[in-house]
């Protein structure tokens, strides 16, 4: 299936009679859950969002091709039949573009909701700067979001549990009624309002123009930024705000959201801000560790140079732990000519500093006395979004070239996991770069295989946002007709 016949197929419907059987059937998928089999078709949330993309961007209201499931699950495995021309051509480097292609667009509805909810209030509200901030001051988050940050995540919670009792649906003027069921007693509804209509929303021209600033035309339009990540909400389309895929509210509110909301309005001042903060945040993690001894960057030497970010000691291995609050570009989800190049960019530096320092202590550089030399060294390169499939012998040659000491790129996600393991993470991870049968594993593989205990920074976090109480199970009943 070639992408042009794709888009004209989705194009025979109107997006008002489409978009919302999109909606209806994204609500049905369950928490965590990444693929169900309707009649045969395997559907997933990225081959419904891209078909929302198509129809608001592609589609107008003149066709009346009638529309009901069986031409959305036919739609749905046209998607699934999309070729990909340079693996056909058999071009050089064409199956790890692939992996970069693939993993990009599917492992992200992989995030687990509750973490990555928790981590925009655990990180930018319940963590200490080390420097003086240059923008987030007192009011920035109520100046950008149009709220505190824990009342951001609480609205866009609300909207994602809203989702499934109500088939993708939600009635705005739901939250003009002065009782609104209660909800009022968690937070004003003039603060959900607004920060629904302000952060989270967009009509179906907006979108248009938002999906046009990094449109891609040809056979890779599908893995191109998809304007569903910055207003997963459509307005007008239908009588009441439509919700096409609920996962891409979770990815609205974590903290890569909020850093292009804020980089949108003050520039590399709000990421570097972002930046100091990520790092302190990092070091919060690592303190989790059981029997663990974290020190922080090492100034040495006459010029002042600088080490990695954090040291770990644990029993049997020292981590040399390196921050980078990057995430993939467009070249890099798209895995473009670029794609190396920008890699290499957001992560090389890392790997020359994790080595750099692991010589430092070989040759016992005074400054770092404390940290011992006798013990195997692992390095840990922490991303704030995930690089997938960035370990693996196909891709680590885009960006790292020597060989120095074990190292792993390791997003946020997989360290807030990491360090609830019940197992030594030394152990852990030792196995994990040692083991011929784990080459090029990511940390992640091994979600589920492990005993873990709760994230007790993540649990602090999450009940602090408003509706922290509410499970989602018990949001069913109240929130009928929404």
């Amino acid at each position: 299936m070639r992408d042009a016949v794709y888009v004209q197929q989705v194009r025979r419907y109107a997006p008002s009679k489409l978009v919302p059987l999109v909606a209806h059937l994204g609500s049905t998928f369950k928490a965590g859950e990444t693929r169900i089999t309707i009649d045969r078709t395997t559907v997933t949330p990225w081959a419904l969002a891209d078909i929302a993309r198509v129809s608001l961007v592609h589609g107008n209201e003149h066709r009346n091709s009638p529309i009901g499931l069986p031409e959305l699950l036919e739609c749905v495995e046209s998607y699934n039949e999309l070729d990909d021309p340079d693996l056909a051509a058999q071009k050089p480097g064409a199956p790890a573009n692939l992996f970069l292609r693939l993993a990009s667009e599917q492992l992200v509805y992989n995030l687990p909701p509750m973490a990555t909810i928790a981590r925009s209030v655990a990180m930018l509200t319940q963590t200490t700067p080390s420097n003086t901030p240059r923008v987030m001051r007192a009011g920035w988050s109520e100046d950008l979001l149009g709220g505190s940050v824990a009342d951001y995540v609480g609205t866009g919670f609300l909207l994602y549990t809203a989702c499934g009792p109500n088939s993708g649906l939600f009635d705005l003027s739901w939250l003009d009624d002065e009782n609104a069921l209660g909800l009022d007693q968690y937070m004003p509804l003039g603060t959900i309002r607004g920060i629904v209509r302000t952060q989270f929303m967009a009509t179906s021209e907006e979108f248009k123009r938002q999906n046009a600033f990094q449109y891609h035309p040809g056979p890779y339009r599908r893995f191109s930024y998809n304007p569903l990540l910055n207003a997963p909400a459509i307005s007008e389309v239908a009588e009441r705000l439509l919700i096409p895929v609920a996962p891409m509210i979770i990815r609205k509110v974590s903290p890569q959201g909020i850093y292009y909301a804020g980089v949108g309005r003050w520039g590399n001042s709000f990421a570097e801000d972002m930046g100091d903060l990520f790092e302190q945040y990092v070091g919060r993690q690592l303190t989790l560790i059981p029997n663990a001894v974290v020190y922080p960057e090492i100034t040495y030497g006459s010029d002042g140079k600088k080490t990695i970010d954090w040291f770990v000691i644990l029993d049997s291995v020292v981590l040399l732990v390196e921050v980078k609050s990057v995430r993939p570009t467009d070249p890099v989800r798209m895995a473009t000519d670029r794609s190396s190049r920008e890699m290499s960019r957001m992560l090389g530096k890392a790997f020359h500093q994790l080595n750099t320092t692991s010589r430092l202590l070989d040759r016992g550089q005074p400054e770092l006395v404390d940290i011992p030399t006798s013990l195997p060294r692992v390095g840990l390169v922490i991303t704030m979004e995930d690089f997938h499939v960035v370990n693996s012998p196909f891709i680590r040659p885009f960006y790292r070239t020597d060989v120095g000491i074990p190292a792993l790129v390791v997003s946020i996600t997989e360290l807030e996991w990491a360090v609830t393991l019940r197992r030594p993470l030394d152990s852990f991870l030792l196995d994990l770069v040692h083991d011929p049968d784990s080459q090029g594993w990511s940390v992640r593989s091994k979600f589920g295989s492990e005993e873990v205990k709760p994230n007790s920074v993540i649990e602090q976090a999450w009940n602090a946002h408003p509706f922290s109480d509410i499970q989602s199970r018990r949001m069913s009943s109240p929130l009928e007709g929404a």
